[in-house]
């Protein structure tokens, strides 16, 4: 914070003091499910991964005021004030992130269209349900055969409903 001090002749004085500080937040939440799917004898964990952010602007401003008169045979008086402004930032900080991650999206529908073009490829996607994604492991156009190996792993989402990666391609089926 920033002070400044007002004194009187008297020895009175009046002191501001404002502080203004960004905030922000990360909670992740990480579940493990166990579920028991048709046909199974045997359950399986699935773990689910969810993030959420806060991002806030506050702003502090506190005024103490005394009169000065500290003798003993008189009566001294203070006034103290304290305002508190807080806006919740976290939409604006959205925006500016979605903005950020469209060049990503942009890029990645691109890359599974080349794969899928030409109907020799298919592109499985498990940007949004992954919890270990990462775009230079998992975004790789794949062989037809390869769609048990890479886009029948099932995972839990946000909301604990089973579910996998979406398999592109241009083939029927």
């Amino acid at each position: 914070g920033q002070g400044k001090e007002i004194t009187k002749k008297v020895g009175g004085g009046l002191l501001i003091d404002w502080i203004n500080c960004l905030i922000g937040e990360v909670v992740v939440h990480e579940r493990l499910f166990k579920v028991r799917e048709d046909g199974m004898t045997k359950a399986h964990y699935y773990r689910s991964l969810s993030k959420e952010t806060t991002f806030a602007f506050l702003s502090l401003l506190f005024l103490d005021a005394d009169t000065g008169l500290q003798m003993p045979s008189t009566v001294a008086a203070t006034l103290e004030f304290s305002f508190m402004f807080l806006m919740n930032l976290t939409p604006l900080s959205n925006l500016f992130w979605d903005w950020m991650l469209r060049r990503e999206h942009h890029g990645r529908v691109e890359f599974c269209k080349a794969c899928v073009d030409q109907g020799r490829q298919a592109f499985c996607d498990l940007r949004h349900i992954s919890p270990s994604f990462s775009s230079k492991d998992h975004d790789k156009c794949r062989d037809h055969d390869q769609k048990n190996k890479t886009c029948t792993e099932k995972f839990v989402d946000a909301r604990g409903v089973l579910v996998q990666g979406h398999w592109a391609t241009n083939e029927e089926e």
